[in-house]
């Protein structure tokens, strides 16, 4: 499922934005995963097989964390508030 690790402890700005706050992956509670191949939006529908689906579903939903999906981000998990 997991091709690459990227975006864990990289101190950087909120897309790379200088004018926006400091990202969650600069505090490590943020962390984009296969990121070559999901870089923009999965539809569960259609792909329900994908690798960050079901990573999200059996392993990051139930602990907690949130998922970039909704905003085209499908590599990027972090933890909530």
């Amino acid at each position: 499922l997991i091709e690459s690790i990227d975006g864990t402890f990289v101190t950087r700005h909120v897309n790379w934005n200088s004018s926006k706050g400091l990202s969650n992956h600069s505090w490590g509670i943020a962390i984009d995963i296969n990121a070559k191949s999901h870089f923009g939006y999965v539809d569960p529908q259609k792909n329900p097989n994908d690798p960050n689906l079901i990573l999200w579903q059996k392993a990051f939903k139930p602990a907690g964390f949130s998922w970039g999906n909704s905003y085209h981000d499908s590599m990027h998990f972090e933890v909530l508030e």
